[in-house]
């Protein structure tokens, strides 16, 4: 009787200090990263907040947010044509070309008359087309719908810098690179 009875106590105290852990392991929410916190305290709204990482997964996050307008702020392209250096710029969507000469000297060049009538999007498709890339900087800014505005910056393909902001908010999210690793903020 003695021994029930003390296994009796003994699985009660020890129900006592496990239930607590039981229930915070079933009702407890998922730990959101240091990123995640951050986006959601600016109030911006992303599709599967918990699984973000990266800023381009920020950027295909807020895709519910229909894009309006688009504009190359600055965009300076390398590339070789024909054995030949060319840099091709984009400042607020006006293209310039120029050859690279010895000791990277720039001549400017003139815009073919067919490039002319295209999107700028198009006309940079349509200009390095099978051509050997060097390096490809650009700054774009976007227009969403709900009045969000959109800033990025990739480097090579890789974002490197990302801005949003709803017009009617007094919060911005900003998104750089520090050491190597994608930090956001909420300037408020």
């Amino acid at each position: 009787m003695t021994i029930q009875f003390n296994l009796l106590i003994g699985s009660a105290i020890l129900m006592i200090s496990v239930w607590p852990m039981l229930l915070s392991a079933q009702t407890s929410k998922v730990r959101l990263s240091s990123l995640q916190s951050q986006i959601q305290s600016c109030g911006v709204e992303v599709e599967k907040l918990n699984e973000i990482k990266t800023f381009d997964q920020i950027y295909k996050g807020i895709s519910k947010y229909t894009m309006l307008s688009e504009k190359i702020v600055y965009r300076e392209l390398v590339y070789k044509f024909k054995n030949e250096r060319r840099k091709l710029k984009v400042i607020n969507n006006e293209i310039e070309i120029y050859k690279i000469g010895d000791e990277d000297r720039h001549y400017k060049m003139p815009i073919e008359p067919r490039q002319k009538s295209k999107t700028v999007r198009a006309a940079i498709s349509q200009y390095i087309l099978n051509m050997k890339i060097e390096s490809d900087w650009e700054k774009i800014t976007e227009e969403r719908v709900g009045g969000l505005q959109v800033e990025f910056v990739r480097d090579n393909g890789n974002m490197s810098q990302l801005s949003l902001k709803f017009s009617k908010a007094d919060s911005k999210l900003e998104c750089l690179i520090v050491n190597q690793s994608e930090i956001c903020l909420c300037n408020k």
